[in-house]
């Protein structure tokens, strides 16, 4: 029951709260605690230079308190919203941190009494490589200061590893996310990478479901023969690839154009 009050702080509580008359003096207090909640208190006393001990049994009484977090959320109140959009929009989270959650379209919202949690976490989403945007409003006054309510969304991109999208007016297909998305250029070849939040304009033009299988044909000097398996034609691509004859292959027929990847 008092297992976050140490016996010295009950010590200490003892010897200030006694009043002895004038011909004692209090030595040492020792406290303990009864099993039914009461403290139990040893008192060294000195009488006319003899030395005499007295028990008693205190009652205490606890003043109830809460803390700033649970204050918090039994008041309904929150520093941040944290938008998360997306498949994966479920997370652990510490529950002292989270007012309440909402399920939405596309997602969830949730209600932190915490800004610098809810930014913590909105930084763990934007290091898988989702979008991130963070707007505030001005929600009252305290002690002349303007207090703001944070806003932080995070949304998944639409593209995902595998898909081939178009960014930039190129090609590209996605090798990896995080906070740089890492992609291959269809008809060069040459690996790049680009931060998150600079590819909310790209668009998936062949998703990885669509992607079609190829067989290395016949390997030329100036490229390689590639039979789609799909439909059974051949394509010519100029690559320079350590491929050879019968080879498996990746295909991205992107407006009536064959690419290899």
């Amino acid at each position: 029951m008092w297992g976050d009050v140490n016996e010295k702080t009950f010590d200490n509580l003892i010897r200030h709260s006694i009043k002895v008359p004038r011909d004692l003096i209090l030595e040492k207090v020792k406290t303990s605690v009864n099993p039914d909640g009461t403290v139990r208190a040893v008192l060294d006393l000195v009488y006319t230079g003899r030395k005499v001990k007295k028990e008693l049994d205190v009652p205490v009484v606890r003043a109830p308190s809460t803390c700033q977090v649970c204050s918090r959320k039994s008041a309904s109140y929150y520093e941040a919203v944290l938008q998360v959009r997306g498949d994966d929009y479920s997370f652990p989270m510490k529950d002292e941190f989270l007012m309440k959650a909402e399920k939405v379209r596309g997602g969830a919202d949730y209600y932190m009494t915490s800004m610098n949690y809810a930014k913590q976490r909105a930084h763990d989403f934007w290091e898988k490589g989702y979008f991130m945007k963070e707007s505030s409003a001005l929600v009252s006054k305290k002690d002349g200061q303007d207090l703001y309510r944070v806003y932080i969304s995070v949304k998944h991109p639409d593209f995902n590893p595998g898909d081939v999208i178009r960014h930039k007016d190129a090609l590209f297909l996605v090798r990896g996310l995080g906070r740089c998305v890492k992609l291959s250029e269809l008809d060069t070849g040459k690996k790049t990478a680009y931060p998150v939040n600079q590819m909310k304009e790209a668009k998936v033009v062949v998703p990885k479901a669509e992607v079609r299988g190829g067989i290395v044909t016949a390997v030329k000097p100036k490229g390689i023969m590639v039979l789609d398996t799909t439909n059974y034609q051949n394509h010519e691509f100029p690559v320079k690839r350590d491929l050879k004859q019968g080879d498996e292959v990746n295909i991205a027929v992107v407006s009536g154009k064959a690419h290899l990847l």
